[in-house]
């Protein structure tokens, strides 16, 4: 149980205010699933009174317009949480999945037991409204990004954002900081734009050094540049090659 309790308090923060007992009931309760990248989570199929809590690995929810182009409005992390009580109710959501970004390990479980453990710690009612907060900012930072900055300046911001939540720290050469691993297409769902336009991007922060790509991972090389070309856009990227 040690090794569960290790993983919670690190990858979970509100979990740090439970005592060793819920931890335990949580994990006695709780079902191990694996999706695989590219999988869909079916709250229908799995059940709709459970609660999921990620463990490992990311999940992006998807939302899709008329036309069919899915636009991702949100990640959510490891320690996160979704499903039965945390999510709105099915008949809103028709257009709306979410699919595993990568390899993910969940917990998935019953949302009366996850409702109980609310109810006996006040405090951690108030971590998941955190939570949850903090997940529609995300989502309203990433619409207001939509209506008011190019797509070079959404590509940086992306970037950045996924440079210490997302990436890894990126072993390939000196002066790279972390890398990603993104196909051009899951970008451009990321930031509201098409797959040719985004490889176009991606092949300008290439030629001006912005980033490296190495194995099919994109390696962030200028921290500092990019954030430029996050707040300024395209015309930071022109200027990039004679910035020091």
């Amino acid at each position: 149980m040690r090794h569960t309790h290790a993983w919670f308090i690190q990858k979970a923060d509100w979990a740090s205010q439970l005592p060793p007992d819920e931890l335990v009931l949580i994990q006695e309760y709780a079902i191990p699933l694996r999706k695989g990248r590219g999988d869909y989570i079916d709250l229908e199929q799995d059940g709709q009174n459970r609660v999921y809590i990620v463990r490992d690995g990311y999940i992006r929810n998807i939302r899709m317009n008329m036309e069919g182009k899915r636009f991702t409005i949100n990640i959510i992390r490891p320690g996160e949480f979704f499903g039965a009580i945390l999510s709105v109710p099915q008949a809103e959501r028709e257009d709306e999945f979410l699919e595993a970004m990568s390899e993910v390990q969940l917990l998935s479980l019953d949302g009366q037991v996850f409702s109980d453990i609310l109810s006996r710690h006040p405090g951690l009612c108030f971590s998941v409204l955190q939570i949850l907060e903090n997940r529609n900012r995300r989502i309203e930072t990433r619409l207001s990004s939509l209506l008011f900055k190019d797509v070079y300046a959404r590509v940086a911001e992306l970037f950045l954002a996924m440079n210490f939540s997302h990436g890894e720290v990126c072993p390939y050469a000196f002066g790279l900081t972390r890398d990603i691993c993104l196909t051009h297409q899951e970008i451009a769902e990321l930031v509201g734009a098409t797959r040719p336009v985004v490889s176009s991007v991606v092949g300008q922060f290439l030629k001006k050094d912005l980033v490296h790509k190495h194995d099919g991972y994109i390696c962030l090389q200028d921290l500092e540049r990019l954030k430029r070309v996050s707040d300024q856009g395209a015309c930071a990227v022109s200027d990039a090659s004679s910035v020091s």
